[in-house]
Formats: structure tokens, C-alpha cells, sequence
């Protein structure tokens, strides 16, 4: 990787974070895979969470979190690797243990040109269709209670008199009976 690159992803980081698409902690993170962890000209950073953790400033669990939302927004892909380890009196019993996970920042978080396409009505959209059920439009209960409403409106025939006293009372305290 050039160090143009490298800076072009940065401003590229910096826009997300003026824009609030990502948090002041997963910057950190984001800037010490780029910085700290990536060796100088290479694409890929390589670092456990604890390492990513200790020189972000973060604490382990938002290290985590960090690597997992970058790895959403499209900005990095995580790789994990796992190694072999022969043990025992005569080393012939083997285990498998989890090595240090490798990151490599992805070409289209960069392409876009100027601002990114990241607000903050886009996010929270984003973030009511995952919360939706899968193939349910979003605010669907909603649209169905105001459907109904009206449509029962409609059946009833109140006038427009009737609007401001919903519920049928007359002026004198007493139960309209026309309703």
C-alpha cells in the first residue's frame, strides 16, 4: 500500500467520523490498524484484540465491536487463522489454536468521490430495516393502525362538527345521542 493510499483512506475515515457514521473509539481503532499495526507497504495489519485494545486506548470488548462495525461499513475484512500446536510427552497430541486475526482495508471505502454517501438519516434508516422482520416494510403496524382508523372514521360518517368532540359528548355534560 502507498502512503497516498494509506492517506486517502484516512480522510476517507476522518469524513465517517465528522459525519457520526462511526464513533470517536472506532476511529482510534480504525486509525491503529492503519498506522500502528500495517507494516510499510503492505496491505494487510495483523494484531489480536488485546494488541488492537492496548494501542487504540479501548478497551477489548469495544475493539471487538469496532473491528465488527468497520467490517459492516465495507471498510476492512477480517480474516481469521488458526494454527496447529503439537503437545504432550512425545508431541503427538495436537490442538488447534486461534492465531492473530489479519485485516486488510478494502479499495471501496475509498472510491467514493467527495463527501461519503454515509448521513445520519441514512444510518438510522439502515439501522430500522435490521431491526424490521425480514420482507415487512418498516412502521407496517403503523400504516395499518391509521388504515383503520380512518376506514372506521369514513364508516361512522361524523361530520367535521363531530372532529374536535371525539367521543361524542355534548356541550351539556350529557352523552350525544346521535352518535
Amino acid at each position: 500500500m502507498t502512503p497516498q493510499r494509506a492517506g486517502q483512506i484516512a480522510t476517507h475515515l476522518r469524513r465517517l467520523r465528522g459525519f457520526r457514521v462511526i464513533d470517536p473509539l472506532t476511529y482510534a481503532v480504525a486509525e491503529t490498524l492503519l498506522f500502528r499495526l500495517r507494516r510499510a507497504g503492505h496491505d494487510l495489519a495483523r494484531g489480536s484484540y488485546d494488541a488492537i485494545a492496548r494501542l487504540a486506548g479501548v478497551g477489548r470488548t469495544k475493539a471487538k465491536s469496532a473491528v465488527r462495525q468497520l467490517g459492516e461499513l465495507g471498510i476492512i475484512t477480517k480474516a481469521t487463522h488458526r494454527l496447529l500446536v503439537r503437545w504432550g510427552w512425545n508431541k503427538c497430541l495436537t490442538a488447534s489454536r486461534q492465531d492473530a486475526n489479519t485485516y486488510e482495508f478494502t479499495a471501496a471505502s475509498t472510491e467514493v468521490a467527495g463527501r461519503p454517501t454515509f448521513t445520519r438519516e441514512s444510518k438510522k434508516e439502515s439501522l430500522l430495516n435490521k431491526k424490521s422482520p425480514a420482507g415487512a416494510p418498516k412502521h407496517d403496524h403503523l400504516t395499518a393502525a391509521l388504515a383503520n382508523l380512518g376506514a372506521a372514521i369514513a364508516a361512522r360518517g361524523r361530520s367535521t362538527a363531530n372532529i374536535n368532540n371525539p367521543i361524542g359528548w355534548g356541550s351539556t355534560g350529557r352523552r350525544d345521542s346521535s352518535i
